[in-house]
């Protein structure tokens, strides 16, 4: 059960622009799974001892390392007369801190000072601790009486997530572990918590609440494994003494996949080329300069159109979909913001870059991307009943033969399928053709459908 007491924060959004533009994505690095998921030797591994939280699974090993409280110090608090100067988007007036957000409007969050003469309870003093990282979240601390946790704050839109521990973000930035120890007094959560990290969003992925151990500190070794400094209880005659020492928790390759996908997005990008397209790539929309760029040509040799040095530029290009002769070069759009999309370049390693909206660039957004599609299915691997209503609850509709649907609508999650003429018992082999249903397309940033542009 949590411990720390519900958001105390007076705060003001006042509007300073029109409507805020649409966020952006954390450019990504994949993890190499092959060189990072192997336990280093000098780590014993803890027999059938393992951590779950949420989706993912550490294996916990043993460290021979002896020094204690490596990274970071879940009661560590930040000088705010070392924070404020760095970042010129939070200043500090008497008992409020001020945000200027990306989008225009302003945070303010006040202190509630503690009372003499009350209990006390709604007390918070704020201290803000800087950026996490180089993402695109602010962290703050709160102490309470006899308690304390940390906000973690979006940098555009202002929305704050409460979390019991000091956020650790991983070297890629795209996960979050919060830790904190409170095994002997028990006023705060005792426990870990790990986040998915966007731009736009944190999603809580679980927690664990710990009985027997506490985590003291944390430290990314690398994006799969992460040091902690461990706690336990002392002798029965004094339970005070807490003992300490290091372990080492490893994601296990299950994990390390679950945490790598990319991010589905809001859609697609199709680029309308020709012989002489060029596509400029930025590494962020402020650049002045492109990091990557990509030239057409007329190939004679194919009689097509091509990309210049294609197999070169496939070390880093690799979109949605590229199939030239088809005219198919998608993106997946990440992101949109006053011109510009940013777009996922780079499936395998989840690299987003920036591409100016032109005339050679078209939104599609995923309802009506899959409305236009040839067919839909279901993949094997994540195996869905088809339902009378977009929820889990609706009756299931009893289906024979191969997947082979057309999307008629969207609803959130869910898509209403049907079965069309040319998906009918000669091509699939179906005996239950389907006039309407409904299957979920997505789980988070889980496709739970393949889709097929033509037959």
């Amino acid at each position: 059960m949590k411990k720390y007491c519900s958001l105390i924060i007076a705060f003001i959004i006042i509007a300073c622009s029109s409507d805020p533009e649409p966020l952006s994505s954390i450019n990504q690095t994949t993890i190499d799974s092959t060189a990072e998921t192997s336990i280093d030797t000098t780590y014993k591994v803890i027999e059938n001892d393992s951590l779950q939280i949420g989706a993912c699974t550490f294996l916990i090993s043993e460290s021979p390392d002896t020094t204690l409280f490596q990274g970071i110090d879940p009661f560590q608090q930040g000088n705010e007369a070392e924070t404020l100067p760095i970042d010129k988007q939070v200043k500090r007036i008497g008992d409020s801190l001020i945000f200027n957000l990306s989008n225009g409007k302003e945070l303010i969050i006040v202190d509630n000072p503690f009372d003499q003469e009350s209990n006390n309870l709604d007390a918070a003093l704020y201290t803000f601790n800087g950026s996490i990282g180089a993402s695109n979240y602010w962290e703050l601390n709160a102490l309470g009486y006899e308690y304390h946790w940390y906000t973690i704050i979006n940098k555009t839109n202002g929305e704050m997530r409460l979390t019991s521990g000091k956020p650790a973000l991983s070297p890629n930035g795209k996960t979050l572990l919060c830790v904190n120890g409170d095994l002997d007094v028990q006023y705060t959560v005792n426990g870990l918590e790990l986040f998915k990290v966007g731009q736009d969003s944190i999603e809580l992925i679980g927690e664990n609440e710990l009985e027997t151990w506490g985590p003291y500190a944390v430290k990314w070794l690398n994006n799969s494994e992460i040091l902690i400094t461990k706690g336990i209880m002392g002798n029965e005659l004094n339970h005070y003494n807490m003992q300490y020492s290091n372990v080492l928790l490893t994601l296990d390759s299950a994990s390390i996949a679950f945490l790598n996908q990319p991010e589905i997005g809001t859609g697609l990008v199709k680029i309308i080329f020709d012989a002489e397209t060029k596509l400029d790539f930025y590494a962020k929309k402020t650049d002045d300069n492109p990091i990557k760029s990509i030239e057409f040509f007329d190939d004679t040799a194919i009689n097509s159109w091509s990309i210049r040095n294609l197999k070169q530029e496939q070390k880093w290009l690799q979109p949605e979909s590229l199939w030239l002769d088809y005219h198919q070069f998608n993106f997946r759009c990440i992101n949109q913001s006053k011109g510009w999309f940013e777009i996922l370049v780079n499936h395998q390693t989840g690299k987003t870059y920036w591409l100016r909206e032109s005339n050679e660039t078209q939104y599609i957004s995923w309802e009506n991307n899959l409305k236009n599609m040839f067919s839909v299915v279901r993949l094997t691997e994540y195996p869905q009943s088809i339902k009378t209503e977009p929820t889990d609850a609706a009756t299931e509709i009893e289906y024979e033969g191969d997947d082979c649907f057309i999307v008629k609508a969207m609803k959130d999650d869910w898509i209403e399928i049907a079965t069309a003429d040319y998906c009918e018992d000669g091509y699939t082999d179906s005996k239950t053709p389907i006039n309407s249903g409904w299957i979920k397309w997505k789980s988070g940033n889980t496709f739970l459908i393949e889709y097929f542009p033509t037959a």
